[in-house]
């Protein structure tokens, strides 16, 4: 899971979440970006940001997903990096968050992670992570990513975020649909965070559920499990798969084990986190 303000709990731990032959550079469309945006700059100018993105100097950290009843890793979650050139990384929310105040260079950005998520994939399953503003970020941008995604070679599964505000939710639905349209398979992604909004619509067509590791602390609250649950049990009819995030301890996989849930990440399997920096390109 991947996103801007509103996610920053994985993203900001640069410390714990960790293809092709082409250089990233050489790919059609991959230009520097050039903009130079002065408005809503939550960064300081020493952090760096609009030298990494002049430079492309992106990495990625591949998050593995590990089937429950087997300790298998089966996909990885890319989730994108942003070094300096003194090898210093940027938190990635913290760069996101100054994107969305420039549309056209976010959706430029997300074109160039995404190629370069999908040129270094560790195995043959990848979930990437698409923001709507940056997917409805510019016209003709949703088409540049869905035959981006639907070309890559690989098994890609898109995560959506549906839970932010009434505003997003429409958007991501939009996003949904023409992901759908495309036959690109989709995870809802932070199932049952706070504040959450998701819709009907959303769980009925997914084909995976990502709860939210909130879910995870202890002690465990009764009535939240017996929701998680029915969840698990709705999945199964829908035919959609269910993945319990945040997952470190030995416990915590018990837990997903009791509720049924098929996959986990977290921590827990940091021994198999992969990361690609911007010099292994």
């Amino acid at each position: 899971m991947q996103r801007a303000l509103a996610h920053v709990p994985l993203e900001a731990a640069e410390d714990v979440a960790p293809g092709g032959d082409e250089p990233l550079a050489a790919l059609p469309g991959d230009r520097a970006p050039a903009l130079r945006p002065s408005h809503r700059d939550p960064l300081r100018a020493d952090d760096g940001l609009l030298e990494v993105l002049e430079t492309a100097r992106f990495g990625v950290a591949y998050e593995p997903i590990v089937e429950v009843s087997t300790g298998r890793t089966v996909a990885h979650e890319a989730l994108a990096r942003f070094h300096r050139a003194d090898g210093a990384l940027i938190p990635a929310a913290r760069a996101f968050a100054w994107l969305h105040g420039a549309p056209a260079l976010f959706v430029e950005t997300e074109l160039a992670l995404k190629r370069l998520q999908l040129e270094r994939a560790p195995g043959h399953t990848l979930f990437v992570n698409l923001d709507p503003d940056s997917y409805l970020g510019a016209s003709g941008a949703a088409e540049q990513f869905v035959a981006l995604l639907a070309r890559a070679g690989l098994d890609v599964v898109v995560e959506a975020i549906e839970n932010l505000d009434a505003r997003d939710a429409v958007r991501a639905g939009e996003m949904i649909s023409g992901l759908r349209d495309a036959g690109l398979p989709f995870a809802l992604d932070d199932v049952g965070a706070a504040g959450g909004i998701i819709s009907f619509e959303a769980l009925a067509h997914a084909d995976y559920l990502k709860f939210d590791r909130s879910l995870v602390p202890v002690p465990r609250d009764a009535r939240r499990l017996a929701v998680v649950q029915a969840l698990v049990g709705m999945a199964k009819h829908t035919g959609a798969r269910a993945v319990l995030e945040g997952v470190e301890t030995v416990e915590d996989l018990e837990l997903a084990r009791e509720l049924g849930v098929g996959f986990a990440q977290g921590y827990l399997f940091r021994d198999r986190f992969v990361r690609v920096g911007p010099d292994a390109r």
